[in-house]
């Protein structure tokens, strides 16, 4: 845990074993900013961006473009395979594959997503270990690990949930 203090990068750059430094994972990518400020600070060298959301995909893919071994995935991953609705706000800050339900209705836009486990993306590529992985979800993150019990099992990552 971190302190006050302390951010989860500087946590990571004095914790995060060398072992873990090679293959990371950001689920719920959004702009790639943890995904970038990790192979800043050489917490990985490989990364495996999922965004699901065509409009932050635009930024993201710009942010990437010119990183070798950094991958953008436009799918969400889940604990099934199939279509699925993906609600996010007005600003694009926040989205998930699970309904609002908040106090107040948002303005929310939704459109149709393709979903997949993450031990199924896993078992289709062939991969170094994967010593970090970051969900953010918006509450789905549960099922994102549900996804990829293998994956967790086999590689014993760091995770990262928000």
């Amino acid at each position: 845990m971190t302190t006050p203090t302390e951010s989860l990068d500087d946590w990571l750059d004095t914790y995060l074993p060398e072992s873990h430094r090679n293959c990371l994972l950001d689920v719920g990518a959004y702009h790639g900013d943890f995904s970038l400020e990790c192979r800043k600070r050489e917490l990985c060298q490989i990364a495996h961006l999922f965004e699901p959301n065509p409009q932050n995909q635009i930024l993201l893919k710009s942010s990437i473009q010119n990183i070798p071994n950094f991958t953008l995935h436009d799918f969400a991953l889940s604990d099934s395979a199939g279509e699925s609705v993906f609600q996010c706000s007005e600003d694009r800050a926040t989205g998930s594959l699970l309904p609002y339900r908040g106090p107040e209705p948002l303005n929310l836009t939704s459109f149709g997503v393709k979903q997949i486990p993450l031990d199924r993306w896993w078992e289709m590529h062939d991969l170094p270990r994967i010593g970090l992985v970051k969900v953010d979800t918006q509450g789905n993150d549960l099922n994102v690990l549900k996804g990829g019990e293998k994956l967790i099992q086999k590689n014993r990552p760091w995770l990262i949930i928000e």
